[in-house]
């Protein structure tokens, strides 16, 4: 069948069809990857390329006006002119989730700039969409442009919501890095200014914790990072304080970190260390016991070749008998499990 025959039809069909087969139609469109390419590919992608294919068929179910069609254009929806048109008559909750979802970047900005109490809300859904633009992060980890009104608690529930946002995780961008990564890095550069800036008390702590967890630091101060969050209750047992678990973060990425005079930087760095810059890694275990050893287990380095593997399991034994504890060797098994399955490669004998 020729291709113009079959849009034709395919159109008239959208023009039929109930309400529910329109939106069952919508969400069974190809969306591209926010992860292969960097934002403004994508961009340039729903604006020239495959979006052209489904823009005049939104179109299409944005003529007929329907509550649910509707919804099914703000959450599956490929075209930016679409979704720039859609905005203007969706009630609040569709534009949230055009916020969240929207394959154009979230919808229009320039609304947030201008809208009352509604717009705060709509600026949280959009930083957790993975396809907003990197600028536009840029924006709102510096609040600036339309982020400038959100007040700090309102700010805080944002980076909540950040957190979730899988294109802010090492793991997806080092599996699917972008064609271009110069707007990522700067996105980066600028999140990492956040810890530095932000109220300090445990609050804030855990929501900086959900937020960094995944994401690597470029050229961030993170021996700033640490002196500013030096606030542990001493009568409280420490690895349950999130200031605690924040340096431990920092600490991976920190050089010299391994001998840093606050515990919590170092397990963060024994974790962290590559495993051909410390050949006496052990002494980390001796000097810091049964938490030194489960900051090692975490070091994926050691995991990846068999005679560090080996050596760790050696140490995971003598640190359980030397301080009777344990419960250490079931977590080192249940570790080594769980990489088998994620990284066989590393286990396969010659």
């Amino acid at each position: 069948m020729h291709k113009a025959v079959e849009e034709q039809v395919e159109t008239r069909y959208l023009v039929l069809c109930s309400p529910q087969a329109a939106y069952d139609w919508l969400s069974t469109l190809t969306r591209p990857s926010p992860h292969g390419m960097s934002h403004s590919d994508i961009l340039h992608l729903i604006l020239h390329g495959s979006s052209e294919w489904s823009a005049g068929r939104e179109a299409t179910l944005m003529e007929r006006n329907d509550p649910l069609i509707d919804h099914g254009l703000a959450r599956f929806g490929l075209s930016k002119r679409i979704a720039d048109e859609l905005y203007t008559r969706l009630p609040h909750h569709d534009r949230l989730t055009m916020r969240a979802y929207h394959a154009s970047g979230g919808g229009p900005i320039a609304p947030l700039d201008t809208g009352g109490s509604n717009a705060i809300q709509e600026m949280a859904f959009l930083v957790g969409n993975p396809y907003t633009a990197d600028d536009v992060m840029k924006l709102f980890f510096t609040r600036t442009g339309p982020f400038r009104r959100l007040d700090d608690e309102e700010f805080g529930v944002a980076l909540k919501i950040a957190a979730t946002n899988a294109w802010l995780h090492d793991d997806v961008f080092q599996r699917e890095r972008p064609i271009r990564q110069d707007s990522f890095y700067s996105m980066v550069r600028e999140a990492w200014t956040v810890p530095m800036r932000v109220p300090i008390n445990q609050e804030w702590a855990a929501i900086l914790v959900a937020m960094f967890d995944k994401l690597t630091p470029i050229e961030a101060d993170l021996d700033g990072i640490i002196s500013r969050w030096q606030i542990d209750d001493p009568a409280k047992e420490h690895s349950a304080q999130y200031s605690w678990q924040l340096r431990k973060i920092v600490g991976r990425y920190i050089s010299g970190g391994v001998d840093a005079s606050d515990l919590a930087t170092r397990l963060g760095a024994y974790s962290g260390f590559s495993s051909d810059t410390h050949n006496d890694w052990e002494r980390f275990a001796a000097r810091d016991g049964v938490l030194g050893a489960i900051s090692l287990m975490e070091n994926r380095s050691l995991w990846a070749w068999p005679t560090h593997r080996s050596k760790l399991r050696e140490l995971v034994i003598k640190v359980a008998r030397d301080h009777n504890d344990y419960h250490i060797w079931p977590m080192f098994q249940e570790k080594e499990k769980a990489l088998q399955t994620s990284n066989p490669e590393w286990f396969v004998t010659s």
